[in-house]
């Protein structure tokens, strides 16, 4: 194969070569004729004493003649040898298209527009096509080619992309898209496909992207999962963008943190703090932040103050966690936050009954003091210190035993344990 390949090209080579020694030939032996035909009939005409020709002009004619013949056949070899290069040219494209075309991964077609009386396209005509577009068929290509479009895919006019394909030959504008399609074996795939014009006609490229959908579907179920679970999840939840370089955006805010800052997920989600918040609580984040970043480790704070969007006071207790990638660089902030405003009211109101318990206690003119199931004195009020001479810590645990006298303890001690297994009153001197 190399040999005749070498000997083409040889042959190739050396065809101006051929052309031009008959093209020579051609000019110059009948001019050789002419001239030596003219002169014997000079010769003749001579002899006969008769008038002859002027040679000299006939000769110029003649000459002009074969150069006007010689450059007219120059032009056809330069045109021949152009068409060769072209030829080669377009033999070489084709055989670069046709490699890229069976190595791509994607289903090639070509199709002809097939039009009837009134230049309407009726349908389409296969005329090429790659590997991988045979086998997507199923059959031999030579029974695909120059068959309708269809008659092979008896769908593409119910499902509308005949249509489309006709647009693109008429406007010229390209087609892309992406469809979920039910197989014969009734599995379901999504192709995605390009369409463009080409001449008369187009060139279709399809791909099975069905892996790279499913991949898409199942993260997106299990985005709407955890979003799902964030949202019905009775804490404040949010997430921040901490990457360098990076505006530090809010990434997650669940239902819970709208309802206890007021702030709707689609006025934070994708802004930063001061897009969002008023100063004291971009003040507030910014001093998160700086800790967080100083000491990246997780950090509880009992208590924040928030003002809602309505104006609101609300109190949260706050507990971040730093989140790293691969290579232990911060690269989100998780929040997980609880109202603590109903219990901080409570407490507050608690201790607030506790003081006002404790004034009265201390202003009775009893002396007053508590001990738990075992004896342990858990209070005392000033009357029974002043009484007793012990401080409230000397009385704590068993110290209140210190202010009975040694010989009554027993029965002290006696009587309050039966009190305290029959939860009756005791009453002694």
């Amino acid at each position: 194969m190399a040999n005749l390949n070498a000997l083409a090209q040889r042959i190739a080579n050396r065809l101006p070569v051929a052309i031009l020694l008959p093209a020579f030939a051609c000019v110059l032996l009948p001019a050789l004729w002419m001239l030596t035909y003219e002169l014997v009939s000079q010769r003749q005409l001579r002899a006969n004493n008769l008038p002859t020709p002027d040679a000299a002009n006939y000769l110029w004619v003649a000459g002009v003649v074969s150069i006007f013949i010689f450059a007219f056949i120059i032009l056809l070899l330069i045109q021949s040898r152009r068409l060769r290069e072209s030829e080669a040219t377009a033999r070489n494209a084709q055989a670069i298209f046709r490699t890229a075309a069976e190595g791509s991964l994607d289903v090639l077609f070509i199709l002809t527009a097939e039009r009837d009386a009134s230049h309407t396209i009726v349908d389409f005509i296969f005329t090429e096509m790659n590997k991988r577009g045979v086998d997507s068929i199923g059959k031999p290509r030579d029974e695909i080619i120059g068959s309708r479009l269809s008659t092979t895919f008896p769908s593409v006019r119910a499902n509308g992309y005949f249509d489309k394909y006709v647009a693109v030959v008429e406007t010229g504008v390209a087609l892309e898209d992406e469809s979920e399609i039910v197989t014969d074996a009734n599995e379901i795939k999504w192709l995605r496909q390009q369409v463009t014009s080409i001449g008369d006609g187009i060139a279709i490229t399809t791909r099975d992207i069905s892996p790279r959908k499913r991949a898409e579907l199942e993260n997106r179920n299990s985005h709407a999962f955890s979003q799902s679970l964030i949202d019905h999840l009775p804490v404040l939840i949010y997430v921040r963008d901490m990457r360098e370089n990076a505006v530090h955006r809010m990434l997650v805010w669940n239902r819970k943190a709208e309802g206890t800052t007021g702030y709707l997920a689609r006025g934070v989600l994708g802004k930063s703090d001061r897009e969002v918040f008023p100063g004291d609580m971009v003040d507030a984040f910014d001093w998160l932040e700086h800790k967080i970043r100083q000491d990246p480790k997780v950090t509880d704070i009992p208590e924040i103050a928030f003002r809602r969007a309505d104006g609101g006071l609300r109190y949260i207790h706050v507990t971040t966690v730093p989140l790293y990638d691969a290579s232990l660089r911060l690269e989100y902030l998780l929040g997980i936050a609880e109202d603590i405003t109903g219990r901080r009211e409570q407490d507050l109101a608690l201790r607030t009954k506790q003081a006002e318990l404790t004034a009265a206690n201390d202003a009775s003119p009893l002396g007053l003091f508590r001990t738990g199931p075992k004896g342990d004195c858990t209070y005392v009020n000033r009357t029974y210190e002043d009484m007793s001479g012990l401080t409230a810590e000397q009385a704590m645990g068993d110290g209140w035993v210190k202010a009975i006298y040694p010989e009554d303890r027993l029965k002290v001690f006696q009587s309050w344990g039966q009190s305290s297994r029959t939860h009756q009153p005791y009453q002694g001197v």
